[in-house]
């Protein structure tokens, strides 16, 4: 219950005269309440990520480490290909929540000094389709959910080969995006 994340939203509206209507005066109310809702859901969604995010580094030390180095590598070669600040950041931030997925995993497994068995491998290769479904759930961290969808699907590409396949997604979903205004 210490990592739960709650919200709250209401709505409020006045009625002025005798005249105006309760039920207008309710839907204006309820009407204010859904946009403060849409508001701050960005803010609740990322506030989400970050708890599933601190509670799997506190799952493993391991594993903390292992993403802050992701992150500082992805971010630098994203510096040395050239792309520009807000792009880096967005990779940065990338490198930190590519396995967010493993917060589902058993902690034995998750854990294990030895090699994994089949089984154990069985659970550890569903983390990406877990961490998708996690990031899926905010359209704003789209750019996240793009490249922790090529890093998982390309784990043996190269980096320069990874954000080049990185590029042309981008492409594609714009493309897609273009195509569905028409």
């Amino acid at each position: 219950m210490d990592n739960a994340v709650f919200s709250i939203s209401f709505g409020y509206a006045t009625k002025y005269t005798e005249r105006d209507y309760m039920q207008e005066v309710l839907a204006e109310a309820e009407n204010y309440m859904y946009k403060r809702k849409i508001y701050e859901s960005a803010s609740m969604r990322n506030k989400t990520i970050d708890v599933i995010m601190n509670a799997l580094f506190e799952k493993s030390e391991r594993e903390m480490l292992h993403s802050k180095r992701v992150s500082v590598i992805s971010a630098a070669i994203a510096s040395a290909l050239g792309f520009p600040n807000h792009e880096i950041n967005k990779i940065r931030m990338s490198g930190l929540v590519h396995d967010i997925g493993k917060i589902g995993i058993d902690e034995k497994v998750f854990n294990k000094p030895g090699k994994l068995d089949e089984s154990e491998w069985m659970e550890m290769r569903k983390h990406p389709e877990a961490g998708w479904r996690i990031l899926s759930s905010a359209n704003d961290l789209l750019e996240m959910l793009l490249i922790e969808k090529v890093y998982s699907s390309n784990q043996d590409l190269k980096l320069g080969r990874f954000y080049k396949k990185l590029h042309v997604e981008r492409c594609n979903i714009e493309k897609e995006k273009i195509n569905s205004i028409i």
